[in-house]
């Protein structure tokens, strides 16, 4: 009989603890993916809310150590990325959450990229090539991204026949849910990425 009248109150308990602890978190402190917002203040996040903040990371390239949350899509106008040095991954070692949004009409051209693949006997060999991608190598995180109205562009080197065209080239990182709408100026052989050694 004591047992029938107390769960009740401890549910009522229970319940009123619940509501108390999760009302004590504030979860505006956190991005998606669990990246706590409030470390923006150590330079390592940056958001992406606007055109110029996509060219900034492009201009600037990524580490390690940079996560970019893109907060809304990015158009840009079809350019050549070679019209500006700094404009091109040529190789992408941060993190990039797209949390589902676009980026829409980038214009890739080739950029040679050194990279290594496994041998029959167990080492690695040495190789390159010329890719045009949004990002020629990746060794970091890509996550949850649209790529729009890519275009893959051989910068009018039609007729040389050794440019890889994916809209990621070499991934020994992680790719996870992006997705690409594109163009190219020669076969694309495998799909989102040319040559896939990470996750």
């Amino acid at each position: 009989m004591k047992t029938k009248k107390l769960l009740p109150i401890l549910i009522s308990v229970f319940f009123v603890l619940t509501l108390a602890i999760c009302a004590s978190v504030d979860l505006s402190a956190y991005a998606a993916d669990g990246v706590a917002a409030d470390s923006v203040t150590d330079g390592t996040i940056k958001y992406i809310d606007s055109e110029a903040d996509f060219l900034d990371m492009m201009r600037r390239g990524a580490t390690s150590s940079d996560t970019y949350i893109m907060r809304t899509d990015v158009y840009l106008d079809r350019y050549y990325a070679e019209n500006d040095a700094d404009l091109k991954l040529a190789e992408f070692s941060g993190t990039l959450l797209g949390r589902g949004h676009a980026i829409v009409g980038y214009t890739a051209t080739p950029t040679y990229v050194a990279y290594s693949v496994a041998d029959e006997q167990g080492g690695t060999v040495d190789k390159y090539a010329y890719i045009s991608a949004f990002i020629g190598k990746n060794t970091g995180t890509v996550k949850d991204l649209k790529l729009v109205d890519l275009y893959l562009s051989a910068d009018g080197q039609t007729g040389f026949s050794d440019i890889v065209y994916a809209p990621i080239g070499i991934n020994e990182g992680t790719v996870k849910n992006v997705k690409a709408l594109f163009t190219a100026d020669g076969t694309v052989e495998n799909g989102v990425t040319y040559s896939d050694m990470g996750g």
